[in-house]
């Protein structure tokens, strides 16, 4: 049994102390993507009018991705975790999601965690606890084109991604993977605001050079990066309506358990 808050501050611990680790997120995206699943984001499918929110995924044409991403899933350390999805509607057929990721993955049960480590009821503490200590690392960031890099004082180098980065962008693994081979990076700070793009770098980076720590963090970086807040648990934190809905508070009371 996991309990969400306890595995929050215990990669908290891990950030404060600059423990070297990854931390990889496996949410429904990424599930699908796995299942070679064609799914799409957009503005008429879910009403996402922000281009760092638009994603599609093809599964007869976007056979690379499909397969680094597996890559990634079936990739095993001793400091490489990840979080996978527990959510019921992901849509496999006779399993839960949670289960199906534990048994597909490589990674050992201590390894595993939640998706939404950082995020829905761990969200306030993820802004007053783990941003921080972001002051205390050199960073490397990649994230969207239209994101402002203002709030963090310590960025040493950004590799920036478009619309629909998981298939637009593949060109920027290997730039992060030759920057980091140049570079030879110990005990930086790799975030990773780039969908499951993110996940494939993750694990060519942490291969290569595990003594930093490497957090996917999806939209939780938002607010600060200035891109839209149109997820449920950034605009009930914000107190902004999402697509003309209001009440999102839910998000932020969600726990999750195993």
């Amino acid at each position: 049994m996991k309990d969400f808050k306890q595995e929050f501050y215990k990669y908290l611990t891990k950030i404060q102390l600059h423990e070297p680790f990854a931390f990889s997120r496996w949410a429904d995206g990424e599930l699908w993507i796995l299942e070679n699943k064609s799914y799409s984001l957009s503005p008429t499918s879910h009403g996402y009018l922000n281009p760092e929110d638009q994603k599609e995924f093809n599964s007869e044409t976007h056979k690379f991705h499909h397969d680094k991403l597996w890559d990634a899933f079936r990739y095993k350390s001793k400091t490489y975790h990840i979080g996978i999805t527990t959510n019921s509607d992901a849509g496999i057929v006779g399993y839960s999601p949670r289960d199906w990721m534990i048994d597909n993955s490589a990674s050992d049960i201590e390894n595993i965690t939640f998706a939404n480590l950082f995020i829905n009821s761990n969200y306030y503490n993820f802004r007053e606890k783990v941003l921080p200590t972001f002051d205390e690392y050199e960073i490397v960031i990649m994230c969207n084109e239209n994101s402002k890099l203002d709030k963090f004082k310590n960025v040493i180098k950004d590799f920036r991604v478009g619309s629909n980065c998981i298939i637009n962008d593949d060109d920027k693994i290997e730039e992060i993977v030759q920057y980091t081979r140049e570079t030879k990076p110990e005990g930086k700070l790799f975030l990773f605001c780039a969908s499951s793009l993110g996940n494939i770098c993750i694990h060519k980076l942490h291969e290569i050079a595990p003594n930093n720590t490497y957090l996917d963090l999806g939209s939780a970086l938002n607010p600060d990066l200035e891109l839209g807040i149109d997820r449920g648990y950034l605009s009930a934190w914000a107190g902004v309506k999402q697509r003309g809905m209001w009440d999102m508070s839910s998000y932020l009371v969600r726990n999750e358990a195993w």
